[in-house]
């Protein structure tokens, strides 16, 4: 069945917003995340893009390029093949992977998964999601990385972590600017830099509620099924694909340590699944963005069957999911608040 990454029906295709600038780094494109901007039309199908999965699966060992986007900042993205994953990520998502690689995985690692079942070829849907995702990612300007699989998880224990989504977190432990804060070239010191400031997405609960929504709109809409949510990981309320989870590495008693030996009588390993989402016990960067997720989720299933008609859906005033003037007569203002950027 040909799918379609913006409505999901054959044929039809969204006009792309007509966003300025290239996505070069002299001429980024302008995108107002804090509105929600929809700059490639909820996919990449309708645009020339670099990073579209059959643009690249066409040529994986070709130069693909760079994207650049602009919000109050330009981030620019690039494309890595390592480990079975294509990755999406900007120059500061690669430090933070190899400062994470320094600390062996014992800092906070916290990553939203997306499940995805394929249907027919494992490349075609997974493809799919990729182009929707990775459309979404840039759309609102994520700083770090995500990556989706190259073939299906031979570990049936991954299931559901098809496409994962990194959310950064600055520890001391990195050090002031992080790893490459002496050893970056004259001039792009500040693509490299790791601080605690560019944790702001994860301050504001909107953004990932944003971002978590929008995904699991667009995926649905294309047609695309959840394949589970992932052992292990944190159910998000309302949502059908997302998941969240912590892979900080945890201590496990090591099966080959005896008395007297000199083997280390613990080790530090990927958490198992039945440690659940956060094995390592770190702080949840998303904690309120989960509580928006709940109460926007009773929002809509309140909003959806009006009080004086059961079972009919109730007008919408807004576009969207579910109305937002809808919403907001059903969240206190203290939580509608949180929602704000």
């Amino acid at each position: 069945m040909e799918r379609n990454s913006t409505t999901g029906k054959r044929g039809g295709i969204l006009v792309p917003h007509d966003a300025k600038g290239t996505g070069t780094e002299q001429q980024p494109v302008v995108i107002a995340v804090d509105r929600r901007e929809v700059t490639f039309g909820g996919g990449l199908h309708t645009v020339d893009h670099p990073f579209k999965w059959s643009n690249v699966m066409a040529a994986p060992k070709a130069d693909h390029g760079t994207f650049s986007v602009r919000w109050f900042r330009t981030l620019t993205y690039h494309l890595l093949h390592t480990g079975g994953f294509l990755r999406l990520a900007t120059d500061r998502g690669r430090v933070y992977w190899m400062a994470q690689n320094e600390h062996e995985h014992r800092t906070a690692d916290w990553k939203l998964h997306f499940s995805i079942a394929p249907e027919d070829k494992w490349e075609e849907d997974i493809g799919l999601a990729w182009d929707i995702v990775a459309a979404l990612f840039m759309e609102r300007c994520c700083d770090a990385g995500m990556k989706a699989r190259y073939t299906p998880w031979t570990d049936a224990g991954q299931r559901g972590r098809e496409l994962t989504v990194y959310i950064f977190e600055f520890k001391a432990a990195y050090g002031p600017g992080g790893p490459m804060a002496e050893l970056s070239p004259t001039g792009i010191e500040h693509l490299h830099y790791l601080g605690p400031e560019f944790e702001y997405f994860n301050m504001l609960p909107r953004f990932w509620f944003d971002f978590i929504v929008d995904a699991e709109a667009r995926l649905k809409a294309a047609g695309l099924q959840s394949n589970g949510v992932a052992d292990g990981d944190l159910a998000l309320p309302g949502c059908q694909f997302a998941s969240l989870r912590n892979e900080a590495y945890v201590r496990a008693p090591n099966p080959d340590w005896a008395e007297g030996c000199m083997l280390p009588k613990h080790l530090w390993v990927y958490p198992p699944n039945a440690d659940g989402y956060n094995g390592a016990c770190d702080r949840n960067p998303l904690e309120n963005t989960i509580t928006l997720l709940e109460v926007y989720h009773e929002a809509h299933q309140h909003a959806m069957v009006g009080p004086h008609q059961p079972g009919t859906p109730t007008p919408l005033t807004r576009a969207g999911p579910c109305g937002e003037a809808s919403l907001r007569n059903c969240m206190s203002a203290d939580v509608w608040d949180l929602c704000a950027f």
